[in-house]
């Protein structure tokens, strides 16, 4: 039976990532990119918690008179979210998104870790130029939220909603 962290090895190695593993072998280092920019993540084995996570790292720091407001956006981001979280380190301003999933008997659930894995990528890309007009530009917390989430929805098809009577009558004619 594959430990933990050579499940995870596996599938790194399967998606052609590069990656860089710690002296202890309970991390993973690598970097990805998407539309928005490229930014580091890494991978955690934490056996005894019975638990691995992923975390990206947003590779700009907030300044220091934006926190605030970043945080806010932070807290409006994560309460839209159904897995993970952003958070932000106060003091240093560095901002990253995290993930958690239990170990399944021991051991890493390789379907759960790859969708969690592309979740991480996606909620970083995704959300980062919220962010970014909110820590440089004039945009709201609440502005930058309603952007990123009509961009979101603006890539989902819509369904058509069936026509009324009168408009049937009109499409008929």
């Amino acid at each position: 039976m594959q430990t933990p962290m050579e499940t995870v090895l596996e599938i790194f190695r399967e998606a052609e990532l590069d990656f860089t593993l710690s002296d202890d072998n309970l991390r993973v280092y690598s970097r990805t990119a998407g539309d928005n920019g490229e930014w580091g993540f890494v991978v955690v084995i934490c056996e005894e918690r019975d638990m691995w996570f992923v975390m990206s790292s947003i590779p700009i720091r907030c300044p220091k008179g934006r926190r605030n407001r970043c945080a806010e956006l932070l807290t409006r981001i994560n309460n839209e979210l159904s897995a993970g979280s952003f958070s932000m380190d106060m003091d240093l301003g560095e901002i990253s998104f995290r993930v958690c999933y239990p170990l399944v008997e021991g051991q890493v659930d390789p379907d759960a870790f790859r969708v969690f894995l592309g979740f991480v990528r996606a909620c970083t890309d995704r959300f980062t130029p919220a962010i970014l007009s909110v820590m440089y530009g004039s945009v709201t917390p609440k502005q930058a939220l309603a952007g990123a989430l009509r961009h979101r929805n603006a890539k989902k098809p819509r369904k058509r909603a069936k026509p009324t009577g009168l408009q049937q009558r009109f499409l008929n004619n």
